[in-house]
């Protein structure tokens, strides 16, 4: 990842005398003179730095958003209904999109929905290969009846951000919002437990009580199932069980502990 942004600026800076570069380690073993003067007056050290902080990237991440009305800020989460509240909240009731950094978090209320994160992971996975299929959900479904790609998807950690953790997605933010767990509400209660919190918020809205559009297909929810299976039979790896713990255990506790609104 860094190698693609170190050279990346390298090549901008570069004279064309210059070597060509791949990596820092390149970097390091070029000319003092190179060197010195990428250093001193391109600025080199701030790009490292930058690229060093894991703040800096949580900044730049796309879906790192949340959208406000007042002091209320809806926070979406990829493959938790996020298309259908964000096309309600931002597109219908027009609420302003903010990054969720930028936030006071001592004068606002966020809230979001959550779904059991193993569940999502596999959703996740599911997005990815509808992508990178072209929505050929046949030919997934070949591809997952073969033992090699079934293991390849058995040993998968993390694919794109559909399956990044949410202790590394929101980090200190995540104990910032209300969340609302997904598993012990159908659809229409699960407007209900957002109607009422943000009734408590002053801030009454009508949630349309049709069914949610763009749910899965008859033909993704057979991909779902047929990864979940693979997942199911197969005993995860430690470093599985390392990745998503927290997880694990916020959702959990978040089951335990949550007052029905």
């Amino acid at each position: 990842m860094s190698d693609y942004f170190i050279k990346h600026f390298y090549d901008q800076v570069k004279d064309p005398s210059w070597p060509e570069i791949n990596t820092y380690n390149d970097f390091l073993k070029l000319p003092k003179s190179i060197v010195t003067e990428c250093n001193t007056i391109r600025n080199f050290p701030l790009r490292l730095r930058e690229l060093e902080d894991k703040n800096y990237w949580q900044n730049e991440l796309k879906h790192n958003i949340g959208y406000q009305y007042k002091n209320v800020v809806y926070v979406p989460v990829l493959k938790c209904a996020n298309t259908y509240y964000t096309n309600f909240f931002r597109d219908q009731l027009g609420w302003a999109q903010v990054k969720l950094e930028n936030l006071n978090w001592d004068e606002v209320s966020a809230f979001g929905l959550l779904m059991n994160p193993m569940t999502r992971r596999v959703k996740g996975i599911v997005e990815v290969l509808t992508i990178a299929y072209a929505h050929d959900y046949e030919l997934i479904l070949q591809s997952l009846a073969t033992p090699n790609f079934s293991k390849f998807i058995s040993s998968i950690l993390m694919l794109d951000a559909h399956t990044i953790p949410y202790n590394l997605y929101f980090g200190k933010l995540l104990n910032k919002i209300h969340w609302i767990p997904m598993e012990p509400f159908d659809d229409e209660e699960l407007k209900n437990q957002i109607t009422c919190f943000l009734a408590a918020k002053d801030i009454n809205v009508n949630i349309p009580k049709n069914k949610r559009i763009n749910q899965s297909s008859i033909d993704k929810q057979k991909v779902f199932t047929d990864i979940q299976n693979i997942f199911l039979s197969t005993e995860p790896v430690a470093e599985l069980g390392f990745m998503f713990a927290d997880d694990v255990k916020f959702y959990n506790n978040l089951l335990n502990n949550y007052v029905t609104l």
